[in-house]
């Protein structure tokens, strides 16, 4: 049996539409990802990571469903399936996002995220 291991954030899940909302038109239209773009802005500006741990969290909590699958993973799975492949997501070592005050279950969000497509 094949087994597979696959890391949700950033490989099935695609947070790109989210972190888009924190960038302008010029950087927008330099970066093919709008994450790394946001990331480097507000550790820039702040010199230190925890507004960008702070927005991270938020996209990977409380704000998943403004993200989207990146394409051809659904395709994926069909064919791993048809292979009877055995497939394991892996992700959030965390419970909650850091700084984030509502204690939102990463996990959990996760899986609700999953369970909609």
């Amino acid at each position: 049996m094949i087994r597979i291991g696959i890391d949700l954030d950033n490989t099935i899940i695609d947070y790109n539409p989210f972190f888009k909302k924190y960038l302008n038109k010029k950087e927008i239209l330099k970066s093919n990802s709008f994450k790394l773009e946001v990331k480097k802005k507000l550790i820039k500006s702040n010199k230190n990571e925890n507004r960008w741990m702070k927005l991270q969290g938020k996209a990977y909590g409380e704000c998943i469903d403004e993200s989207k699958l990146y394409e051809g993973f659904l395709n994926f799975l069909s064919i791993a399936k048809h292979k009877k492949a055995n497939i394991k997501i892996i992700s959030h070592k965390t419970i909650f996002g850091h700084f984030d005050k509502k204690n939102i279950r990463l996990r959990e969000r996760s899986i609700n995220f999953l369970k909609k497509i």
